[in-house]
């Protein structure tokens, strides 16, 4: 680049009529022409590195056997010539291509590991067994070095059991089945959901499935109440408080009562957080959701 830059400071008239005639027709079609053989170049190019792709892939299909035993002896001598110098090749090799193949590597253990886990864990047994201590080793100092994430691991799964278990919930546990079982449960599954159902069926997981009468009762009757607080608490021109009456205090405290009796059997069946009521006059009761209420019929 530092000499281009000396040549334009010295032939400045050259330059000058460069940049003068690039705008020219004939420069454009100069350009045109130059383009036009560098793209049927590398087309030619590419044509000829696919044909010999396909001579390649002809031949081998032809000489499989003939191109292996090369391979075969070639290596054979590259080992009895340095038999330490090819171990450590070969090794390199097979990394670089697990680093550039490790997703579908992993994907095919994965699958092989699901249709027959045994085996992997006979495999796992056998060298616990005869590296115990290795095992052990390794896994202190992966410890050591991630003291704190594991840690954090550790009270993220305590505090996820303890919320499972104050839901009444039960404990989060997982087994592994077989392909073979996996398959014949979701066929079973698939015959079970699709068949179709007959009338009397259709009628029994109504009542089992139904919502009892006297919750939806009780939730209609909160949603009215709850209504009827609103627009009371938001009517226009509405007097001040004054001295309430003994019956009124009374009345009060029993439906305060029944609150409390309400929000408990409610806390009971909730599988989820409380919401927020709306500003509407058919909104909700502030302690229920609709999706809650779906779960009370479960």
């Amino acid at each position: 680049m530092k000499g281009a830059a000396q040549w334009k400071q010295a032939n400045p008239d050259k330059v000058k009529q460069y940049r003068d005639n690039r705008g020219s027709d004939a420069s454009k079609a100069r350009r045109r022409e130059r383009d036009r053989a560098r793209r049927e170049k590398e087309r030619a190019d590419e044509e000829r590195r696919a044909a010999a792709r396909a001579r390649a892939r002809d031949w081998y299909a032809e000489n499989r056997e003939r191109h292996l035993e090369a391979q075969r002896q070639y290596r054979a001598a590259q080992r009895a010539a340095d038999p330490d110098g090819y171990r450590v090749a070969k090794r390199e090799r097979n990394k670089r291509w697990r680093d550039g193949h490790r997703e579908r590597e992993n994907a095919k253990l994965r699958e092989k590991y699901r249709a027959d886990p045994e085996q992997k864990r006979a495999g796992a047994a056998r060298y616990y067994g005869n590296h115990a201590e290795k095992v052990k080793a390794r896994r202190r100092e992966y410890y050591a070095e991630n003291r704190d994430a594991q840690l954090e691991k550790q009270r993220a799964w305590r505090a996820r059991e303890k919320r499972r278990l104050h839901a009444g919930l039960p404990a989060y546990r997982v087994h592994r089945t077989l392909k073979a079982e996996r398959d014949a449960n979701r066929r079973a599954a698939t015959t079970f959901f699709t068949r179709p159902r007959t009338a009397n069926e259709i009628e029994t997981m109504l009542e089992e499935l139904g919502t009892p009468a006297e919750l939806l009762t009780a939730f209609q009757r909160d949603c009215a109440r709850a209504r009827a607080e609103y627009r009371h608490a938001n009517a226009p021109g509405r007097p001040e408080p004054t001295a309430r009456s003994a019956a009124s205090v009374a009345r009060e405290g029993e439906e305060e009562r029944l609150d409390a009796i309400a929000r408990a059997i409610n806390d009971q069946l909730r599988h989820s957080s409380r919401s927020a009521p709306r500003a509407s006059d058919n909104a909700p009761l502030p302690t229920r959701s609709h999706a809650q209420t779906r779960e009370m019929g479960r």
